[in-house]
C-alpha cells in the first residue's frame, strides 16, 4: 500500500527535484523492507518445516551450465 501511494506521488509532475529524490528514497526503503519481510517469512517456514517442495540438485552440473552462459565473455578477457 505504501509503495502504491509513493508510486502515485512520484508520477505527479508538480514535484520538485528534492521532493522527487526523497520519495524515490522512501520507495527504495519500503521495497527493501518488503524483501526483508518476505525473507523473514521464508526463514520462519524453513524453521517450522513448513516447506513441502524439496529437491536435490546437482551443484556441479548447475554451475557448469551457468558457466557456459559466460564462456564467451571469459574467452574475451583471456
Amino acid at each position: 500500500m505504501i509503495n502504491s501511494k509513493l508510486d502515485t506521488m512520484l508520477q505527479l509532475n508538480n514535484l520538485g527535484k528534492e521532493e522527487s529524490e526523497i520519495l524515490a528514497d522512501l520507495y527504495k526503503a519500503t521495497s527493501k523492507l518488503t524483501k526483508l519481510n518476505q525473507s523473514l517469512l521464508l526463514l520462519v517456514k524453513i524453521d517450522n518445516n513448513q516447506l513441502q517442495a524439496r529437491e536435490e540438485i546437482d551443484l556441479k552440473t548447475l554451475l557448469e551450465e551457468k558457466l557456459g552462459y559466460f564462456q564467451e565473455l571469459i574467452q574475451k578477457e583471456i
